[in-house]
């Protein structure tokens, strides 16, 4: 019973071992594949470490090499910078770009030492040497200097930069000498030169307000200015020096003065527009906006007035003449049909120029433009304008040459007689013209003549009855009673003294119907 227990017991103790065995060998072959796996990731990690590391080396050395390069390139260009300007470089108006110091400073000796010059313009022609005005210069150091306003260290970026020196090369001159050089060509000039005109305020009639003129600069030379002019030409070693504006004599007033823009808003607030002048009520006359703009004085600071005196002068001279009558030529034709001229007398419109002056002044300085009438001195008794009858239709009509007077009262004739006039052959004329009866007349008057043959008396008194003066108190209708015969050629030989001789009775009617104011028209 026992040793079955045990044989059972033993036979089993194998198996299971053997189990367990085979479960251990198991185990134990999957323990080293894994370990492979482990080992074969290591190494191809190293690998690609080791690739990477290889690949930042060579980077490294190309990227030193590249650095190398620039820097050997960076420090060539300072060492060629160093003693040449940079591209782009302008140097007082020359082309220096990659020039050496050393070449252009020899250059500038060499042109300093061949130097010649030509000036013209402005009528001037004048050539010289460098010689002969004391050029002289300090190349290497002009040059040097313009050079050291460069930085060599920057020119990576100066090699797209723009670089230009605004100065002159520096050269000087003996100024006195340039000044002899010209004196005389500017004198000859100047001998038949013009002076400049300012700029001033005027007056424009295609704009119809005032402007500015432009100044003119004429032909003379003004010496001190020519000769500055050269000298900095000659400092900057200008070959062709061309002569401008700027060395004529110069207009003291420009253009661009302020004062001249205020002359013009102050000058055209005297522009009323036009004003109607009339005359007897019938416009005569238009005074424009540039009448006025001629008469508007513009200073020299800018203020603006109205020349009164201008005023008058246009008003007597030029209006006047136009509108007065007096003593013109007028032509007429006689209520009986007969064309007639007369000329002379102080019958007729004048104008009261200086009133007239006065008034417009003051209206235009009030900015008005409303009408005006003329004033007058003297009125007739019509306007029909100049040449015209101006005396109506009631006058005494004297005829020399027919020795004949008649009177016209409202065009009708109510009043005629034959007549002597004064005697021509004594050089005592009637005066012609058209005259008025004056307030000299009177009746029962003594004629008293002249002592024109020098005895201490007059030469003759005579009674009158009807003294009806038209010049003065000196000639005059008048009864002759002294007289046997009128008319005909009597004034010839043996005429008045001036006066218009009459016969009693004509010349009482003629007294009755003359009052004073009444014209007379004398005429050959």
């Amino acid at each position: 019973m026992f040793a079955s227990s045990s044989e059972r017991g033993l036979c089993s103790m194998p198996i299971h071992n053997m189990h367990m065995a085979a479960t251990s060998k198991h185990g134990g072959h999957g323990k080293h594949s894994s370990q492979n796996h482990v080992n074969q990731q290591n190494k191809k990690s190293s690998d690609n470490s080791h690739n990477k590391q290889t690949h930042y080396k060579r980077a490294g050395i190309v990227a030193g090499i590249i650095v190398g390069v620039l820097l050997i390139i960076y420090l060539a260009g300072v060492a060629f910078f160093s003693s040449h300007f940079m591209p782009h470089t302008t140097l007082a108006g020359k082309d220096v770009s990659l020039q050496s110091v050393d070449d252009l400073a020899n250059d500038l000796n060499s042109t300093v030492d061949n130097f010649s010059a030509t000036v013209t313009g402005d009528n001037i022609q004048v050539d010289f040497t460098g010689e002969d005005v004391g050029l002289g210069i300090d190349a290497r150091a002009f040059v040097s200097g313009a050079h050291g306003s460069e930085n060599p260290w920057a020119w990576p970026i100066g090699l797209f930069q723009e670089h230009t020196f605004d100065t002159s090369f520096g050269a000087t001159v003996d100024q006195e000498r340039v000044s002899e050089l010209l004196s005389e060509p500017i004198a000859n000039v100047n001998a038949n030169g013009t002076d400049p005109v300012d700029a001033k305020v005027a007056y424009d009639a295609e704009s119809a307000s005032f402007t500015v003129v432009p100044e003119t600069y004429g032909t003379s030379i003004d010496e001190e200015a020519c000769v500055a002019y050269v000298v900095s030409a000659l400092e900057n070693l200008e070959s062709d020096i061309v002569l401008d504006d700027t060395c004529l004599k110069q207009p003291a007033k420009k253009s661009d003065d302020p004062t001249l823009a205020t002359g013009i808003e102050n000058a055209n607030k005297l522009l009323t527009g036009d004003i109607k002048l009339t005359f007897n009520g019938t416009e005569a006359a238009t005074v424009t906006n540039e009448m006025i703009g001629n008469w508007v004085v513009v200073a020299d600071d800018g203020t603006a007035s109205l020349d009164e005196n201008a005023v008058s002068t246009w008003a007597t001279n030029e209006l006047a003449p136009k509108l007065n009558t007096v003593g013109t030529t007028r032509t007429y034709t006689r209520p009986d049909g007969v064309q007639l001229s007369v000329s002379g007398g102080t019958y007729g419109w004048a104008i009261d120029a200086g009133a007239l002056a006065k008034a417009l002044s003051e209206q235009i300085k009030q900015g008005s433009n409303a009408a005006l009438e003329i004033p007058t001195q003297q009125t007739a008794a019509v306007w029909s304008g100049q040449g015209a009858q101006d005396w109506g239709n009631t006058y005494i009509d004297l005829s020399i040459g027919e020795q004949y007077a008649r009177f016209y009262k409202d065009g009708q004739l109510v009043w005629e007689s034959a007549c002597v006039t004064g005697n021509t052959s004594e050089g005592r004329y009637t005066p012609t013209g058209v005259y008025a009866v004056n307030s000299n007349k009177g009746t029962d008057q003594t004629l008293i003549g002249f002592d024109e043959d020098g005895d201490g008396e007059p030469d003759y008194r005579s009674h009158v009855n009807f003294w009806i003066p038209f010049i003065d108190n000196l000639i005059a209708f008048h009864d002759a009673d002294w007289r046997g015969s009128f008319g005909g050629d009597i004034y010839t030989y043996n005429g008045s003294h001036g006066c218009v001789n009459l016969p009693y009775d004509k010349a009482q009617a003629l007294y009755d119907l003359a009052d004073v104011g009444t014209t007379v028209v004398v005429h050959d």
